[in-house]
């Protein structure tokens, strides 16, 4: 065992002398296509080659697409989706805006599981309009973004 750590030790040196004591290879790149001689215009022309412009895109077929008739789904929150996304949360992270700790709502979950439900509800109701701005900043449930 000893004369393979022995000859690891020597192949490992012999591989930097033969790096220390090697001529060094030139790292410069030739000129392009007899036209790119600087580095900003071998530069313009790899990332021509490399990354040409995207093809059009054939449009002509959208005027006549036909799309079919909306999935109807019930958006209604329920007390079971709301204890499931209470007890995934994280206990110990720290708390957003309305400075409530992950570990208070789980540890009272039994106590606010039904005002949970009623903003999450509310929310989910008024998805395109503006909340008032309590319910805006709680940062435990996600709020659409108006413009």
């Amino acid at each position: 065992m000893a004369n393979l750590h022995k000859r690891g030790r020597r192949t490992r040196y012999m591989k930097v002398n033969k790096y220390l004591n090697s001529i060094p290879t030139n790292t410069f790149i030739p000129t392009l296509e007899d036209e790119a001689a600087t580095n900003e215009q071998k530069m313009n022309t790899l990332k021509k080659i490399f990354f040409p412009p995207p093809p059009l895109a054939d449009l002509s077929d959208i005027p006549n697409a036909s799309y079919p008739e909306a999935v109807p789904t019930n958006l209604n929150i329920t007390i079971t989706q709301v204890k499931r996304a209470i007890d995934k949360l994280a206990p110990n992270k720290a708390p957003g805006p309305d400075e409530i700790p992950n570990h208070v709502l789980k540890r009272c979950l039994s106590i606010l599981q039904h005002h949970i439900l009623m903003l999450a509800q509310q929310m989910s109701k008024h998805n395109n309009k503006p909340l008032p701005t309590a319910i805006q900043r709680n940062n435990n449930i996600n709020t659409p973004q108006t413009k």
